[in-house]
């Protein structure tokens, strides 16, 4: 079972020495979760077959922060490691974790992953204009 703690754990235990390895299977990647405009922070250990949709299923499910936006508030959540996006829209998110090509850290160090919600609409979605106009209405002009 995947589980969700709190960044502070590890030190609750004690620290971890220099040659000690986490009790979980090699397949296994451990992060930081850091939740936006948020003080939270958790760990948490996945597959590394596992999906990104899986992944952010999870976080969503299991380790949402009370002090955060009720997640029936939240339309998806975006996730970022290593200065770029996991998953995505579309065919991104099934994508595996081994897939995504995280950039590597220390061996025993979480990864940190940024965890940014995006919110429901109150809003309906504007009508796209199907409408082409048959000729440019600008005055623009090219120097």
């Amino acid at each position: 079972s995947y589980g969700c703690w709190p960044s502070s754990w590890p030190r609750a235990f004690g620290r971890l020495g220099a040659g000690t390895k986490w009790a979980m299977a090699e397949d296994n990647i451990n992060f930081r979760l850091i939740f936006a405009n948020d003080t939270s922070s958790n760990q948490i250990h996945f597959g590394s077959g596992r999906t990104v949709k899986e992944l952010k299923a999870h976080i969503m499910e299991q380790c949402w922060p009370a002090t955060l936006t009720a997640v029936e508030n939240v339309d998806r959540i975006r996730l970022f490691a290593g200065g770029k996006e996991l998953g995505g829209r579309g065919n991104e998110d099934v994508k595996t974790l081994k897939e995504v090509k995280l950039s590597g850290g220390s061996p025993g160090v979480p990864t940190p992953v940024h965890v940014s919600p995006v919110l429901k609409s109150s809003d309906p979605a504007p009508e796209k204009e199907t409408a082409k106009p048959s000729q440019c209405q600008c005055m623009c002009a090219i120097l």
